[in-house]
């Protein structure tokens, strides 16, 4: 069988930023289905969306990182949130759960796992002009930052976009590429 839309193990790779070798572990472990083709691992969209959910979604939520961004979300009024490069959506579910009504984007929206957040497709290196100003009470920026061309830009955007009193809550997993 051959898929429609399938993903090489170098497409999904790219996406996650992971080397293809761990790519190929999750396939061999069960974590991720793929069927071979030619000698190419094929991996259906449908699949990885199913494969993020039932595995990685556990993982990211299970980080210290996100840990501690949920606990300052939680001591923040509830209102409106963003969650730019939400990838999968491991953030926007605990800020929804947690009572934010909550929109996402990412460059990837098809890599959204959460059907009941909608999930528009950006490229923040141009900023963030589908959101109104003065729009959110609460933007998260996760590990984003460092792969922006500029990073000022992008601030001031995520500026123009939050209330006043608004609050953003940025992570970098290494401060010197910003």
């Amino acid at each position: 069988m051959t898929y429609h839309n399938a993903l090489s193990t170098s497409d999904v790779s790219q996406m996650f930023d992971v080397d293809e070798r761990r790519v190929l572990a999750w396939i061999n472990s069960g974590k991720l289905k793929a069927e071979k083709v030619d000698g190419v691992y094929q991996i259906s969209e449908k699949e990885l969306r199913h494969s993020i959910k039932k595995y990685l979604f556990k993982a990211w939520s299970a980080g210290k990182t996100h840990q501690q961004v949920l606990n300052m979300a939680k001591k923040i009024k509830r209102g409106r949130a963003l969650d730019i490069g939400a990838g999968p959506g491991a953030m926007s579910n605990d800020l929804k759960s947690i009572g934010f009504a909550v929109t996402a984007c990412d460059l990837i929206p098809e890599l959204f796992c959460v059907d009941d957040i909608e999930c528009n497709k950006v490229d923040i290196n141009n900023g963030l002009s589908i959101y109104d100003s003065n729009l959110f009470d609460l933007v998260t920026c996760l590990d984003v930052i460092e792969h922006i061309k500029n990073q000022f830009y992008l601030v001031s955007e995520i500026n123009r976009i939050l209330k006043q009193g608004g609050h953003a809550i940025f992570t970098s997993p290494n401060i010197g590429t910003v």
